[in-house]
Order: C-alpha cells, then sequence, then structure tokens
C-alpha cells in the first residue's frame, strides 16, 4: 500500500509537471547565475546568428557569429575572408522533453539529501519547467558542476560550431514537455529562418515518444495511428518547404524504445522510498496508472502486453517515417532517417553487461541521465558520418585563424 508521504511527494511532481509542460522551451538557450540573466544576448544569440551578414559586418556584428570587422592587409571583410564559401549553416531542434533534457533533481526528493544548497536554484529549475537544453544532446554548449546537475556536455550543436566556427550561436532548441506530432505543429511558427535572407539549417524532428505515451489507454486505439501521424509530419514537413532556405537538411529521428523500462526499473528502490526503503518503481507506477497521471502507460505498466502493444505503435509510427524519407522530395531540403539514438546506446551499453538503470533519470525513470546525452550525441553524429556526410559541412580551414583574432567570439 503506498503510504500517504508518497501520494503526497508524488501528487506535488505531477501536479508541477501538469503546469510546467503548458510552456514551451524555446527561448532557455542560456544558463546565467541566478540573478545574472542578460536577455538581450540570448535575444540575439536566438534572432539574429541565422541571418547573412548585413554588408559583410564590417562595422558591426549584425548575425552575432562574433566575427566582424576588416582585414586592413588584405582590405576583406572578416566575414568575407573566414566565413565566405565555407557554408555555413545552422541547427535547429524540433522534439519532445528528451530533446528539451528534462531533469528533476533526485535530491529533492531524498530525504537525506535535502539541504538548503540542494534547494538555492529551485526557483530557476522551476522556472525554466524542469529542462536543461543548455546541457542537452541537441543544442548543449555549457558544462554544469551545480549540486543538483553535473556532467560533460557534448551536443550536435557544438560539433557543429567547431567544425566551422561561422557557425557560432546558430541554433534552436524547439523542444517541450509532452510534445507530440499533433501539438507540434502550433510552435513551428517560432523557428527563426526567412527563406530568401537567411542561411540554411540542419533540423531534426524528435518526436521520440509521446505519440506512444498517454496518461491512460484503453487499447492501441488510444494512441496515435500510423495514418494520424504520417499526416501531422507531412504537414510538419510542407510547413518547413516554406520556412528554410535552400540547402538546408531535414533528419527524422526514429521513435524510442521503451519496453525496457519496467523490468529494469520495477523492483528497484524510488528516491521518495529510499529512507525507509518502502517505495518502489512499481509502486509509483501503479500509483500513475490508477490515477491516470503517469507520463506513459504504455510502458510504465506491469502489464507484459500493454507493454508489447506500446512497443509494436512506436515500430509502426518508426516505419511511417522510414516511408516518408525514401519517398518525398522537398524544394527547400533533403529529407533522411536517423535510428533512434536512445535505443542505439541502450543496446551497445546493454550489449556490454552495464546496468541499464544508470541510465535513466531516477525520478521519473524515463528520461536519460546527463551522463548518457554525450553518448546519444556520439551515436547520432556517428550515423550522420557515415550515411550523409553532406550534411554536416567541410571544416572550416579558418578555425584557427578566427580563434586567434575573435577568442570564443563573444561566447553563449
Amino acid at each position: 500500500m503506498i503510504n500517504i508521504i508518497l501520494s503526497n511527494a508524488i501528487r506535488f511532481i505531477v501536479m508541477t509537471v501538469k503546469y510546467l509542460t503548458k510552456k514551451v522551451a524555446i527561448s532557455k538557450l542560456t544558463t546565467p547565475s541566478p540573478g545574472k540573466t542578460d536577455p538581450q544576448k540570448t535575444q540575439f544569440g536566438l534572432l539574429l546568428s541565422f541571418q547573412k551578414p548585413m554588408n559583410n559586418d564590417i562595422v558591426m556584428d549584425s548575425n552575432c557569429n562574433g566575427i566582424y570587422g576588416m582585414n586592413e592587409t588584405s582590405g576583406v571583410p572578416y566575414e568575407e575572408e573566414l566565413c565566405g564559401g565555407t557554408k555555413s549553416q545552422g541547427l535547429i531542434y524540433i522534439g519532445d522533453s528528451i530533446g528539451a533534457h528534462f531533469h528533476v533533481p533526485p535530491a529533492w526528493f531524498t530525504a537525506k539529501q535535502l539541504t538548503m544548497d540542494i534547494l538555492k536554484n529551485f526557483s530557476f529549475v522551476l522556472e525554466n519547467e524542469l529542462d536543461w537544453p543548455q546541457t542537452s544532446f541537441p543544442t548543449g554548449y555549457q558544462n554544469l558542476s551545480w549540486p543538483i546537475i553535473e556532467g560533460e556536455t557534448d551536443s550536435l550543436y557544438w560539433r557543429l560550431r567547431q567544425r566551422n566556427l561561422c557557425n557560432h550561436r546558430d541554433f534552436q532548441n524547439i523542444c517541450f514537455n509532452g510534445a507530440a506530432s499533433g501539438t507540434m505543429l502550433s510552435y513551428l511558427k517560432s523557428i527563426a529562418r526567412k527563406p530568401q535572407i537567411d542561411k540554411p539549417a540542419v533540423v531534426f524532428y524528435g518526436m521520440m515518444g509521446n505519440d506512444v505515451c498517454e496518461r491512460w489507454m484503453k487499447s492501441l486505439d488510444d494512441l496515435t495511428t500510423p495514418e494520424q501521424f504520417r499526416s501531422n509530419v507531412l504537414k510538419t514537413l510542407d510547413s518547413l518547404n516554406a520556412i528554410l532556405p535552400e540547402g538546408s537538411h531535414v533528419l527524422l529521428i526514429g521513435l524510442v524504445n521503451g519496453s525496457f523500462i519496467y523490468p529494469t526499473m520495477s523492483e528497484r528502490l524510488h528516491p521518495i522510498g529510499q529512507l525507509h526503503r518502502d517505495v518502489r518503481y512499481k509502486d509509483v507506477y501503479e500509483w500513475f496508472n490508477c490515477m491516470r497521471i503517469g507520463p506513459c502507460y504504455g510502458w510504465m505498466n506491469k502489464n507484459d502486453s500493454i507493454r508489447e502493444a506500446t512497443t509494436q505503435r512506436a515500430v509502426e509510427l518508426t516505419n511511417v517515417l522510414k516511408d516518408i524519407a525514401k519517398n518525398k522530395k522537398y524544394d527547400s531540403f533533403s529529407v533522411q532517417f536517423l535510428s533512434n539514438p536512445l535505443t542505439t546506446v541502450i543496446h551497445n551499453l546493454e550489449r556490454d553487461g552495464f546496468p541499464l538503470w544508470k541510465l535513466l533519470e531516477p525520478v521519473d525513470s524515463l528520461h536519460p541521465v546527463q551522463e548518457v546525452l554525450p553518448l546519444i550525441t556520439q551515436a547520432m553524429w556517428q550515423e550522420i558520418t557515415n550515411n550523409y556526410p553532406e550534411i554536416l559541412g567541410q571544416v572550416n580551414p579558418n578555425n584557427e585563424v578566427i580563434r586567434k583574432l575573435f577568442g570564443d567570439q563573444g561566447g553563449h
């Protein structure tokens, strides 16, 4: 029997997350120290870095990539000399809470770890909807060492930037908690691109799980059907075709396979039960499902048949993405398919004997922990390098000169 403490604590978690998932995680592109936010810098990094430079940025850094001025020796603007012909491009990630890097600090729910130091950034974390895109695998650029989150950051954006420093600050993380193929459609207008005046972009479409994850379901009919999913994805691609400059690329990411979650986590102690060793993940899942408020009824379920049916639907939706990538053509961009990187990482680590429970966030047991994110980045980068190397562009031969002249290019 789940005790009163568990019930109240989980109710707090659920109500908090339900409130936060109504908000979108588009503009959280920096992680300043509390009280030191620089909104102007954040806005410029988001709103201008994608533009082609104005008058070659001789006078000012109009596209905010940190490169501007004139080479007095050659008489050539630095923007033209160092970036011209390098095919610089931006990165846009459209996705859900996995792409936003949803992370609830487990210490908040572990009695022995709860201290004032643990709680000092409480409001900052809630204001950011428990999302950490600045350390995520799509758009991370910052290594954090806080009591509530730490670990190496390695992202697709950062690798694309290191490949060509003219790509500096050109990224968007358009992810929100609970996003699915249908609900994301209304957020596409947030993409900061105009086809006639802006640089191309590499766009990742990462609806990894919410189309098969409901709070409760009677049958597969309650989940997104392959027909609905196809319609939503095609509407998204049609919208992108009108937004993206020519020469862009769109990569469709397959859905994750979450069938390992219940057998891996069910008998382990949840953080809220660590003190008295009386609450296991299966108890939390049962409570979630009884109240019809859980994040993924299908995979967080003791019923094998329900878990298998959920996995089957995820496979069906992934096959839709494969078919679209194979058969659809667009004027503004190429369309390619990427296998789900989290599933790839899980498979590789399981093969090597790594305990899978260490891969998942302790509080929700649904999202990958910070330590796993660089592995996700590596898996995606490797697949792109092997199959679609043209997407990444050439390494800018002027990178060292840029570093020497402009340092960190103004940072983030």
